[in-house]
């Protein structure tokens, strides 16, 4: 098929490059994109032009810029697009862009709102890789008067991607997200903000916090461009979520306060089968990590020796950090992979060599 797609950064970069060698890839940036995006699509129409990449015909869509710019481009793409077009986005936000997108494609393109629940740290087309999407949910939002055959047409693209649909109303989509996408994202800004107000006052607050604190709170160092839109977007539905758990964490602060503890058990019980229910290995917007603790000897060049052995087996580090240290003794490392199965690869081959494995993180 003929596929367009306006913006091409991390996730439309993805897109082209896992799906260039079954289809005829037509691409729109801006001038100052354009040679970065050859040099990694060479096979592509990349322009700069809307009217040149209009020309091309393309009849399925991909529109993957801000969320702030999508209602624009869909309005100078509704001048060249005829009925037979599929249009989609990749905003993290469904209801008002489908909203704006209804009025827009009236009487032209179908617009099938999309969302895919995978992303990375890094931007650009310098991080776009073909195997993003892989075993990642992808959200569309469909409407009732959408085509059947157009629906089956964006579904069996997506699953080219390598990615499980899953379909939702809009509205749906964006109160699940402010639970479980966006509202962790504030409560790891503000519990870490929190903890650096306190070191103002105790150093030690930062230097204590590790472990689950830096588990937890990962995602706290995520860019806040990137998140502006997703706010203002979704502000209402996010300002419920908040208000929900401020009432939960209300009443634990009010039995802990008279002394209540055990009430507090029922919580802990709930969330441990709860979370018990989420799907093991999938990707979520950010990538989880897997991670192994390994004991070192104090002694020169031991980092060394252990990124050599993963080099050696193939492996790719995603994170490594000397969480413990004792002069003259030894420390321990974290380091973070991937998946579960590298994860447990790298373990193999690390003990293999000799090193102490402390333990790996099986429950992600």
């Amino acid at each position: 098929m003929k596929l367009g797609i306006v913006g091409c950064g991390l996730i439309g970069g993805s897109i082209a490059l896992s799906l260039e060698q079954n289809h005829s890839i037509s691409i729109l940036d801006t001038f100052d994109n354009l040679e970065k995006i050859r040099q990694r699509l060479p096979q592509a129409l990349v322009t700069d032009n809307m009217e040149m990449f209009l020309k091309n015909c393309p009849e399925v869509v991909f529109i993957a810029v801000p969320g702030s710019s999508v209602i624009d481009v869909m309005r100078g793409l509704s001048t060249g697009l005829g009925k037979g077009t599929i249009v989609t986005d990749t905003t993290s936000v469904k209801a008002p862009i489908t909203k704006a997108a209804m009025e827009i494609f009236k009487d032209g393109a179908t617009f099938i709102g999309g969302h895919p629940m995978t992303g990375s740290e890094k931007s650009g087309i310098e991080a776009a890789q073909p195997l993003l999407f892989q075993n990642s949910v992808y959200v569309l939002t469909p409407q009732e008067n959408t085509p059947q055959e157009s629906l089956e047409v964006l579904i069996r693209i997506i699953k080219e991607l390598g990615a499980r649909v899953l379909l939702a109303s809009s509205d749906v989509h964006d109160k699940i997200t402010a639970a479980v996408s966006h509202l962790p994202q504030i409560l790891a800004v503000e519990l870490v903000n929190l903890v650096d107000d306190l070191s103002s006052q105790e150093e030690n607050y930062i230097a204590l916090a590790a472990g689950g604190f830096r588990d937890m709170t990962r995602i706290a160092s995520s860019n806040y461009l990137m998140w502006k839109d997703i706010l203002y977007f979704n502000a209402q539905n996010i300002a419920d979520m908040i208000d929900l758990l401020e009432a939960r964490l209300s009443a634990i602060s009010s039995n802990l306060r008279r002394g209540a503890i055990d009430s507090v058990k029922t919580n802990f019980g709930q969330a441990n089968r709860a979370r018990g229910k989420i799907p093991k290995g999938a990707k979520g917007f950010l990538q989880s990590l897997y991670d192994l603790l390994i004991m070192v000897d104090d002694k020169p060049g031991i980092l060394f020796e252990i990124t050599k052995s993963l080099f050696e087996k193939g492996i790719n580090i995603k994170d490594i950090e000397l969480v413990k240290v004792r002069e003259g003794t030894g420390g321990v490392f974290r380091i973070s992979f991937e998946s579960q199965e590298i994860m447990n690869i790298a373990a193999q081959t690390l003990e293999q060599k000799g090193f102490v494995v402390l333990s790996r993180d099986n429950d992600q």
